[in-house]
């Protein structure tokens, strides 16, 4: 999985919380879809797409999603200081190790679903490839989307990045419209971002680290002028490649 993917998702749930509003929470297993808009995919237990995979006969806990008051759907943000990733396998990925498109869902600290995140399927399976995510809400609405150009060398070295062709950029949209953009900056060691709202001007600083042995890696997040810091964490990886595990908490 590439780390800068797992970054976009986080950065664009952090680019996000500023216009939200109003959220309630919706019980059960499944959401309650509208009948005028079915779902582009079937919900299972785990707030997981069914891709025509039979499932395990097992007793799993019911799905808890949030569900916003109004067409809003960002919403869903309002008042969550701490949520996490968590990177969803299906059997083939699981059994075949490939690096097949990126599925996410997001939770807040009560494990209440708030998101489902799914990579466009571009029919690549290079760590390293560009990447279009949607973000959609229990009714299987589209909330926004991050996508990024596929920019190999930005993998190489963090120097590369004073080369505009080396530079890894990921575009956040909102409704159809660019509402901020992660850039990479030059650095000799960790990784360093960033954070641009839709005008280009620089809302925060972001510089990461990882850890050489464990592989976890930790972002932290700064603001250009005010307060209210806040830090991305790498948890962990599963038995599975790529099965990861993110922490956001914004102060």
């Amino acid at each position: 999985m590439s780390s800068n993917f797992a970054f976009g998702l986080q950065l664009g749930l952090f680019s996000s919380s500023d216009k939200a509003s109003m959220a309630t929470v919706h019980p059960g297993p499944d959401p309650v879809l509208p009948s005028t808009a079915p779902p582009p995919y079937d919900y299972v237990q785990g707030g997981v797409p069914n891709f025509g995979l039979a499932q395990p006969q097992q007793q799993t806990a019911p799905v808890v999603w949030v569900t916003p008051q109004g067409p809003d759907s960002l919403s869903l943000l309002s008042g969550v200081d701490t949520c996490f990733l968590e990177q969803q396998l299906d059997l083939m990925q699981a059994m075949t190790m490939m690096d097949l498109p990126n599925r996410y869902k997001v939770c807040n600290e009560d494990e209440q679903q708030l998101f489902f995140l799914e990579e466009v399927n571009a029919g690549s399976i290079r760590r390293d490839r560009g990447f279009n995510v949607v973000a959609k809400d229990s009714y299987g609405q589209k909330v926004f989307s991050i996508s990024r150009d596929s920019r190999p060398c930005s993998y190489c070295f963090f120097c590369c990045a004073c080369i505009d062709c080396c530079k890894s950029e990921a575009k956040i949209e909102i409704g159809g419209k660019t509402a901020g953009k992660l850039k990479q900056k030059w650095s000799v060691r960790d990784a360093k971002f960033d954070l641009e709202d839709d005008d280009g001007k620089e809302l925060f600083d972001i510089s990461g680290h990882m850890e050489c042995c464990s592989m976890k890696t930790e972002y932290k997040i700064e603001p250009k002028h005010g307060s209210g810091d806040g830090v991305i964490k790498k948890m962990g990886e599963g038995p599975s490649m790529g099965n990861n595990k993110f922490k956001i908490k914004c102060e």
